[in-house]
């Protein structure tokens, strides 16, 4: 079974939490306790970009998350892209000027670089 869980990135502070859990009114976040803090509420859902776990790790057994930026060298010629979950394929791919790949079926060579709110590195 794979594990549920959160991180969310704070638009405002521009900081990043981990372990996150969250109460929810109409499916907005306002509410987040983390490890990194007690609590965090946010009045406007704008404020806070929720990231669900994947349930997948990368060649180094870094944890994968939505919206994460990965490398796979044999694809995009290594460049960095993105973790996306895709409806019509129902998984989590990576996505690279909208062409998608599903990143379970390459976990041997992906490597993750970063996310989309902190950046990529090579």
């Amino acid at each position: 079974m794979r594990e549920i869980k959160f991180r969310a990135w704070d638009k405002k502070k521009k900081i990043m939490y981990t372990n996150v859990s969250f109460s929810s009114d109409d499916y907005c976040p306002r509410r987040i306790t983390s490890s990194d803090i007690d609590i965090l509420e946010f009045v406007n859902h704008n404020d806070c970009e929720l990231m669900q776990f994947t349930g997948l790790k990368d060649t180094e057994g870094k944890e994968l998350y939505h919206k994460d930026s990965i490398m796979n060298y044999s694809r995009n010629a290594g460049q960095p892209h993105n973790i996306e979950w895709s409806d019509k394929k129902g998984a989590w791919v990576g996505v690279y000027r909208n062409l998608e790949y599903l990143i379970a079926e390459e976990l041997y060579e992906i490597k993750k670089c970063g996310n989309i709110y902190e950046g990529a590195t090579k």
